[in-house]
């Protein structure tokens, strides 16, 4: 016997591209809840002074930064001349091509909210962006990073 009342679970087809697109051109919650679950374990790019990394680092490893040796982020001007830090999703991308280091989505978000002159996140796709102000930075946290 069919239950014909049942609603069928559709599966989102749209990759992080995409939806960061559809998030840029609609700015539609549902949007930027798929985009929040799509980075959830992506790694992400930003865009350094190379100058400013630990004299043995080694490419592909970890860097735990303090105080002594911090490592300085190519900040960006957002439209409304707010200061942002830049992200891609993509090591290819013009943003990062300087020299980049890979943070995780959520390492990310923290490590924004604490630049206090900051006024938020731009995340970088292969054909659009999106920004994340402090504010809905604490929200991703608290509903996404348990």
């Amino acid at each position: 016997m069919f239950n014909i009342f049942r609603k069928k679970s559709k599966v989102d087809p749209r990759d992080i591209e995409q939806v960061i697109y559809d998030v840029a051109e609609s700015n539609k919650d549902e949007d930027f809840h798929r985009l929040y679950e799509l980075l959830l374990d992506k790694e992400l790019y930003i865009p350094i002074d190379t100058d400013s990394l630990p004299k043995n680092a080694v490419s592909g490893s970890k860097i735990v930064t303090d105080a002594s040796n911090q490592i300085k982020v190519k900040n960006v001007i957002g439209p409304d001349g707010q200061l942002m830090i830049p992200s891609s999703t993509l090591r290819e991308a013009p943003l990062v091509q300087g020299g980049y280091v890979g943070i995780e989505w959520f390492e990310y978000l923290e490590m924004v909210l604490k630049v206090p002159e900051a006024w938020g996140a731009l995340l970088q796709g292969k054909t659009s962006y999106v920004g994340f102000d402090k504010e809905r930075i604490n929200y991703i946290l608290a509903k996404y990073n348990t």
